[in-house]
């Protein structure tokens, strides 16, 4: 199992941690808002729901797959990073460098393709060799990564 960090529990961070819970991975989601982050619980746990209603193989989540929190520190064990902010440059010029410091250095960054080059984020950190621009197709279900300075250990 991986434990993996998401970083903004919008509509996009919120689905790919449905998918990764689903998955059997662990997450660590981060927001500014405790109000964002109860919205992202209740979205989680009726996806779960629906997922079972609708047909897809019944999936054992354990309690506490998810651990919802405004504290960026608690990253500070993640495996992978994938962050969902806001396009806003200022906002993720403010945060890669933060979550650089915060993740162990094994771990790789993903970051959710924008307007925003991945390799300006790479740049605010000290491992651009260890971050990577991904789409996920939330109605497919599908995800795809691209690499910009990664090593293929990385992907």
């Amino acid at each position: 199992m991986t434990l993996v960090g998401v970083v903004g529990a919008g509509v996009m961070g919120t689905g790919v941690t449905q998918d990764l819970v689903r998955h059997g991975h662990d997450v660590v989601l981060v927001d500014l808002s405790e109000s964002i982050l109860d919205r992202a619980r209740q979205e989680v746990d009726r996806y779960e729901l629906m997922a079972r209603l609708l047909g897809a193989p019944e999936v054992d989540v354990p309690p506490g797959s998810v651990r919802y929190t405004t504290e960026v520190g608690q990253l500070g064990s993640v495996e992978i990073l994938i962050e969902n902010i806001t396009e806003d440059w200022k906002a993720k010029k403010g945060l890669w460098p933060v979550l650089d410091k915060t993740c162990p250095t094994e771990t790789v960054f993903a970051a959710n393709t924008s307007a925003i080059p991945v390799t300006r984020l790479a740049s605010l950190t000290t491992r651009p060799d260890r971050v990577l621009g991904m789409h996920v197709g939330k109605l497919k279900g599908e995800a795809s990564a691209s690499l910009v300075h990664s090593t293929r250990r990385e992907v």
